[in-house]
């Protein structure tokens, strides 16, 4: 798909695009996009905005790239942390060995979790940056951010729970 040819639009979806790198919300990728409505307004437009059909498919196209590198890179970087448990193994350095393993656990994790939201439906959502844009836009950003907190907090008790220790 081309350009959008609304330069709004393409702009608009440009920044959710790129929202993951900004942390910029809805509202204010509304408003960079050139558009005047501020506070409230600018969420309502930005909501509306992301269920255009031809928004929504530019920003799955300007996602795609970096989806594929993602998933090649995926296979790379375990590929690379094994040699390095292999390598820390033979060394003796347990510590690294057990890193290792737990960054491996965080990665399946990650995968795992995205499959689980990619499965749900969050208000027409279909990336992480715009399902966190929508949990943002319904809860706030005081509440989003203790949600935050919560899952990182229960990230770092499954991680302690999945520690395996070497003597």
């Amino acid at each position: 798909m081309p350009t959008l040819q609304n330069p709004k639009w393409e702009r608009f979806a440009i920044n959710v695009f790129q929202s993951t790198k900004t942390r910029w919300s809805l509202a204010r990728c509304y408003e960079e996009a050139g558009y005047k409505a501020v506070g409230h307004s600018s969420e309502m437009a930005a909501s509306r905005l992301m269920k255009n059909d031809e928004v929504r498919m530019r920003i799955t196209e300007l996602s795609k790239p970096v989806v594929k590198k993602a998933g090649m890179s995926l296979e790379a970087l375990v590929s690379r942390i094994e040699a390095a448990i292999v390598a820390a193994k033979a060394d003796g350095a347990h510590g690294a060995v057990a890193q290792n393993h737990a960054l491996i656990l965080k990665i399946i994790d990650m995968v795992e979790e995205r499959g689980r939201a990619e499965e749900m439906q969050f208000g027409g959502a279909s990336t992480s940056a715009e399902i966190m844009q929508q949990i943002i836009d319904e809860l706030g950003p005081t509440e989003a951010v203790e949600i935050a907190e919560q899952i990182i907090e229960a990230a770092r008790n499954r991680l302690a729970e999945q520690a395996v220790v070497i003597s």
